[in-house]
């Protein structure tokens, strides 16, 4: 793997955790907290879990105003390290697939 291909992949890896965050933000602010909880709050709920159990970990004495902050940096950097591996196993199984389908062509010619 190149130095280039190593730094796009990074660089998706975070656009995407971005991306999800962003969205994520957006849906949990649109959750009523004094309605019931339903299965959507609960999926929302389910998405940041990872993110806010670092945080409380590494945070657990911040005010509550930058714990939110804190906690959008370390659901970003949960889905990065996340997608990222993503991104990692789909190249290692697209690789290894193409070079399992070349090994073939050549033994059928051969």
């Amino acid at each position: 793997m190149t130095r280039r291909a190593a730094a796009l992949r990074i660089l998706m890896a975070v656009l995407i955790s971005l991306v999800l965050n962003i969205l994520l933000l957006v849906l949990s602010a649109s959750v009523d907290p004094g309605q019931p909880r339903s299965a959507f709050a609960r999926a929302v709920d389910f998405a940041y879990a990872p993110g806010f159990y670092i945080c409380q970990r590494l945070f657990s004495n911040a005010n509550l105003s930058s714990l939110v902050i804190l906690l959008f940096f370390c659901s970003t950097a949960w889905y990065s390290l996340a997608a990222w591996v993503v991104l990692v196993l789909a190249a290692w199984v697209h690789s290894s697939i193409g070079k399992r389908q070349r090994k073939g062509g050549k033994e059928a010619e051969g």
